[in-house]
Order: structure tokens, then C-alpha cells, then sequence
């Protein structure tokens, strides 16, 4: 299967909830990197990146798990992004059908003051962690995870800061965090 087989298979079941890359001007497509020369010819991987609205984002990431001519069965990780300040925050999945030999970045955005989007832990269990550390670092708020916590920053630390609109604290709890602090000096 070629990667762009993947894009006409999901536009085929979801229509226009699949958005084309000119609904985000300022995201160039960038070419898949250049891999080394595999050993076998039938491990070569084929892969695609796919921009869905937020609604479908879970729907799609379930079709390509189920769906026989994906099955999509690994999630390698969950990538918050804060492309700009001020603008939406970017959220991409990316899969990976071992049998199949391709893979897929599924992307999306979701408005900066309600980064909500649904949870995919139920259909990937490594979406545990991956969702936990986006909504620690960058904001975004899965709805259904079961449990929707800090995993890097301490409990009580103010702010995500993977943001681009975010300002590094001077304290925490009275220790100073700046990086210009001599401690020997």
C-alpha cells in the first residue's frame, strides 16, 4: 500500500472531516526522511501524515486500528505542539501497521483556551503515558483518560512549559529556578 492509499481510503469513509493541508498554510508538507536501504525489499515502510478535524480525530484513529487494510496496530506516541503563540495547539498520533508495513501521522489542532480532545487510551494503552505528558508539557486536556495528570512537572507547578506563551517562574517555593543563579559564587 502506498502512503497516499491510506489518505484516499480515510477521505473515502470521512469525507471532509479529513482536511487538506491548505486549511493550515503556514504547515509546509515536509518529505518522509530519507531511510537507509533495508535489507529485505518487503520491510521497506511506507508513511503518511493526514490532517483531520478535532471531532474525528478519535473515530479515524479507531478506523485505522480496526479497518483490515490499516490495521494500524501500534501507537509509537502522542506529540503536543505549540506551532505559534496565540495561535490553536497541534496534536499528532503517530501509527504503525507492523503487517502492513506503513505508518501514519494522524494531525490535528484544538483551540488554545479549550484544548480538549478525546482520549485513545481504551484503544491504545501506551496513549497512558503519551497523553499524560502532553497535557503536563504543552495544555492538552484528553477527555476520558482515567487518569489525567502531571507526569514530569511536580503536582502543583503553575502553567505548561512547552508553551511558547509560557514564562519560566523565578521561584519555586522559594528555591530560585533561573538558570542565571551562581550557586557558588
Amino acid at each position: 500500500m502506498q502512503p497516499t492509499d491510506i489518505t484516499a481510503i480515510l477521505k473515502e469513509k470521512f469525507g471532509d472531516k479529513v482536511v487538506t493541508r491548505a486549511a493550515y498554510p503556514e504547515i509546509k508538507p515536509v518529505p518522509a526522511p530519507a531511510r537507509p536501504k533495508a535489507l529485505v525489499r518487503s520491510a521497506q515502510i511506507f508513511r503518511e501524515e493526514i490532517e483531520v478535524k478535532p471531532e474525528a480525530a478519535r473515530e479515524v484513529i479507531a478506523f485505522c486500528k480496526n479497518d483490515a487494510r490499516l490495521g494500524m496496530d501500534l501507537l509509537h506516541c502522542i506529540t503536543g505542539t505549540d506551532y505559534k503563540a496565540g495561535e490553536p495547539l497541534g496534536v499528532t498520533w503517530t501509527l504503525t501497521s507492523i503487517k502492513h508495513k506503513h505508518w501514519v501521522c494522524i494531525n490535528t489542532r484544538v483551540p488554545r483556551d479549550k484544548p480538549n480532545i478525546p482520549s485513545v487510551m481504551d484503544l491504545y494503552p501506551a496513549a497512558d503515558w503519551h497523553e499524560r505528558e502532553t497535557f503536563d508539557l504543552v495544555g492538552i486536556i484528553f477527555d476520558g483518560h482515567t487518569n489525567l495528570k502531571r507526569i514530569l512537572c511536580a503536582d502543583d507547578w503553575e502553567g505548561h512549559p512547552l508553551r511558547k506563551d509560557y514564562v519560566f517562574p523565578k521561584f519555586y517555593h522559594g528555591i530560585p529556578t533561573a538558570k542565571e543563579v551562581r550557586w557558588n559564587s
